[in-house]
């Protein structure tokens, strides 16, 4: 059975132009086995459901508008892999919201990562990032959680799930997130494992999420970075917050994937799902498919 390194659904035919580029873009990057089908979680989910019953890759991009329900249905299946969802905007849609919220805002224990509404380029730089876990040494604290108040998150699910499984981390505040020092590679070293993970827990209008991935993004070593916008009341007027970078459709590598309000126990989860994927993690990943 051939195992592919990546697999882009859509759940119409409509949404074949936007997966090409997700394709294309992979290939930019030397990932050329990827599958690519049109499989719909609401016309024929059995359908679907026999094609991930057999788990033929190593991280899923679904590419979904309006209910946009695929990129959630992938990562209630698959419980152990990666799922990047890619939001897209359509006719009658309202800009692409409706299916931001429907693939950021899981329960917890189903994580999907999300990037910005039209964010084709966004979703294949990621997934190129999160494959590449596959082949580095990873120090043994892999992730930084970043955080106001520890207090906030650690009763809500994200540190107990990475003690649960064994994973070491380090919390640091905002003030150790700074430009001038993560710019000196002594300093980087210090604050920043190799190829890090790095959690974001902040508010939803921040723009540190961003101001670290291009940090990343300037250095030998990039990481992941999964945000979780914090919002004790998230409203209509909290959603734009959600999208990554706004409504920019063409971004570069280093860009950062997005759960939903106040998601901490996914946004621990997409982080172990990472990695997994690595050699030295691979019982944690035999412990996530359950």
């Amino acid at each position: 059975m051939t195992m592919f390194d990546a697999a882009v659904l859509m759940g119409s035919k409509s949404d074949m132009e936007k997966a090409q580029e997700i394709v294309e873009r992979l290939a930019e990057f030397g990932w050329k086995n990827v599958d690519i089908r049109v499989l719909s979680a609401h016309r024929d989910h059995t359908v679907l459901d026999t094609y991930l019953k057999e788990d033929l890759a190593e991280v899923y991009i679904a590419v979904a508008g309006l209910a946009a329900a695929l990129p959630g249905h992938i990562a209630s299946l698959l419980k152990h892999r990666v799922v990047i969802g890619v939001p897209l905007s359509a006719k009658n849609s309202p800009d692409g919201y409706d299916s931001l919220l429907a693939i950021t805002q899981m329960p917890p224990g189903v994580a999907v990562g999300c990037v910005a509404i039209d964010g084709t380029s966004q979703a294949a730089d990621l997934a190129a990032e999160i494959l590449g876990y596959r082949s580095v040494e990873l120090e043994d604290v892999p992730i930084v959680v970043f955080g106001e108040d520890v207090s906030l998150y650690d009763p809500k699910g994200l540190l107990p799930l990475l003690k649960e499984h064994g994973v070491k981390y380090e919390v640091k505040g905002f003030e150790e997130l700074d430009k001038e020092a993560l710019t000196i590679p002594a300093m980087r070293k210090f604050i920043l494992p190799k190829r890090p993970l790095c959690i974001i827990a902040d508010d939803f209008d921040s723009e540190r999420p961003a101001e670290l991935t291009n940090l990343l993004n300037d250095t030998v070593d990039r990481g992941i970075v999964i945000r979780v916008p914090l919002d004790e009341d998230p409203g209509l007027d909290s959603v734009p917050g959600l999208n990554p970078h706004g409504t920019i459709k063409t971004v570069g590598i280093g860009d950062y994937l997005t759960v939903g309000f106040n998601s901490y126990k996914n946004a621990a989860l997409l982080a172990l799902k990472i990695l997994a994927l690595n050699p030295a993690y691979q019982e944690l990943g035999e412990k996530l498919r359950g």
